[in-house]
């Protein structure tokens, strides 16, 4: 009997959704895959035995340098391709300082606007996020 390929489970992927008084987020550029050069929030895969709070509060400050709490999930979606299948948990961040730098897997952010987000070459599931009702509103961006 031949042996059975290993069977593939979906990864869980966190990220932090937080935004400045002036109505702009933090998005920052990926320098690695998956979706290098792809601009999203900050975020990345969550480690065995880890929570989502704390998944999401450790890579948010390990690509921008900024400590922050997650507050309440933001946004549940779901990324389903042949190669792969990531369910992803966005969270509303609080913070104090809002000085950033792009560190870890990214190599540029930025603070981005309602109207400007769309002109950004954005990671697989943005659009779907930033097009979320939810989210919008959340924003106080217009829906």
């Amino acid at each position: 009997m031949m042996p059975q390929p290993a069977a593939k489970s979906p990864r869980v992927a966190v990220a932090g959704i937080l935004q400045r008084g002036d109505g702009r987020v933090l998005l920052g550029r990926r320098g690695k895959e998956p979706g290098a050069g792809t601009w999203a929030f900050p975020g990345g895969s969550l480690e065995w035995g880890e929570s989502l709070v704390k998944g999401a509060q450790r890579e948010f400050y390990e690509e921008t340098g900024i400590w922050a709490e997650p507050v309440s999930v933001a946004y549940l979606g779901e990324l389903i391709t042949e190669e792969s299948h990531f369910v992803l948990v966005d969270y509303w961040m609080s913070a104090e300082n809002w000085t950033a730098s792009a560190s870890s897997d990214l190599v540029e952010v930025a603070w981005v606007s309602a109207e400007e987000w769309m002109g950004y070459h954005l990671a697989d599931g943005m659009h779907a996020c930033l097009r979320d009702p939810g989210v919008r509103r959340l924003l106080g961006w217009p829906a």
